[in-house]
Formats: structure tokens, C-alpha cells, sequence
């Protein structure tokens, strides 16, 4: 009876260690879990796999036109220019203006190829069939190009009585070839640094400042 009873205890204490350690292991399966669920939740750091938009750069086609447009500018060359001297041809019925191209290459600087072109102007033609009224000796004091037009300065010589015919073609000369390579724009003549206002002494020709190509048409006539 005593060892059925010692049995039985026995049978009891064994369930009841079993079901000690079932309970132990499975709480202790049940925190591992809990933790690491809240673990992955909790920490910050933990990547998140998300679908992120990555923008797409838009096509630069306009700077680069603009590039390649401010380029052309800087590597663009100057706008190159020719002048002529103008000299006179006589013939039976009429005077005619004939320009002769000045013999020097094209340049930009519009100062110094017209020097050169005063300077073979007032002396005078090579050519026999050619001739002009400016009288000798008339020497280029000064020649300036700017933004309103020419500025030409002769010396006194050029102010010398003569006809009017003779007046009429040596102002045209004078206009023509410091125009030639812009008919359009204005001449400031000066006879010793002042303004010529009358070419000739007495009956002299009056002269407008500036003077153009289209105001010698309209008021004097070779």
C-alpha cells in the first residue's frame, strides 16, 4: 500500500515537472519572440524597404544652345571693311565721281583705312583719265571714326578759292571717299579745327554739318 502511494507521488511530482518545464520554455519562447517583434519595430535604424521615386533630370537642350550660341559670338570675327578713293572723270557732257578701290587688304579698323584713303586722295590720281579739284598741297590734319559718324580735318589749302564747279567736285570728293564704306553715314568736315561752313572765300559754297552722301545729292549738282 505504502510503495502504491510512494508510486503515485512519484507519478505526480514527474507530470508536474514536466508540465513546470513546458510552461518555462514556452514563456521563454513567447519573450524571445515579443522581443525580437518589438525590437524590429522599435529600433530606428532598421532599413525599411519602401518603393522610392527617383526623379528624372529633364533634357538641358537649351543650355546647350545657348552654350554653343555664346560661343559662335566670342569666336565670331569682326565685321571686315574696304574703303575707295573717289576721283573725278571728265567727259564732252558731264563730271562723273569714279571710285578706285584703295590697294590694302580688308580690315575692321575703319580709322586707319581711311587715312590710307586720304592720304592717296590728296595725291592725287596716278591714272591720266582720272583727276581731281582738292588743291595741292591740302594736307589730312586729323581723321576720327566714331559712333556719330566721320570727323575729317583738312589744312587751310583745301579752302582755296576756285569755281563753283571746281568747290562742288572737291567737296564730293571728300564726302564720297570718307563714306565709302557706309554710304549712310554723316560727315563732319573742319578746315584748321573748325567747322567748315563756307568752302571758298567771298561766293563761296555753303556747307552743312554733317554733311551726307543723300544732302550733297539734293543740294549741289556736279
Amino acid at each position: 500500500m505504502k510503495n502504491l502511494r510512494d508510486s503515485h507521488n512519484l507519478s505526480f511530482a514527474s507530470l508536474a515537472a514536466v508540465g513546470l518545464a513546458l510552461v518555462v520554455t514556452g514563456g521563454t519562447f513567447a519573450w524571445v519572440t515579443i522581443n525580437k517583434l518589438t525590437s524590429s519595430t522599435s529600433n530606428p535604424n532598421t532599413p525599411i524597404a519602401t518603393n522610392t521615386y527617383k526623379p528624372v533630370k529633364p533634357a538641358v537642350v537649351e543650355s546647350h544652345l545657348s552654350t554653343q550660341k555664346q560661343l559662335q559670338q566670342k569666336t565670331a570675327k569682326p565685321q571686315q571693311h574696304s574703303v575707295a578713293v573717289y576721283w573725278l572723270k571728265l567727259t564732252p557732257t558731264e563730271t562723273k565721281l569714279q571710285p578706285m578701290p584703295v590697294s590694302q587688304q580688308k580690315s575692321n579698323d575703319k580709322n586707319q583705312l581711311l587715312t590710307e584713303a586720304f592720304k592717296e586722295l590728296l595725291a592725287g590720281p596716278n591714272d591720266p583719265n582720272y583727276t581731281t579739284t582738292i588743291p595741292e598741297g591740302t594736307k589730312l590734319l586729323g581723321l576720327k571714326v566714331d559712333k556719330k559718324g566721320v570727323h575729317v580735318d583738312l589744312s587751310e589749302e583745301f579752302n582755296a578759292d576756285g569755281g563753283s564747279a571746281e568747290m562742288i567736285g572737291r567737296l564730293a570728293q571728300v564726302i564720297y571717299t570718307a563714306t565709302s564704306f557706309d554710304p549712310k553715314i554723316p560727315v563732319w568736315i573742319s578746315v584748321g579745327g573748325k567747322p567748315l561752313e563756307l568752302l571758298g572765300e567771298g561766293q563761296g559754297l555753303m556747307v552743312d554739318q554733317p554733311m551726307t552722301q543723300q544732302l550733297f545729292i539734293e543740294n549741289f549738282q556736279l
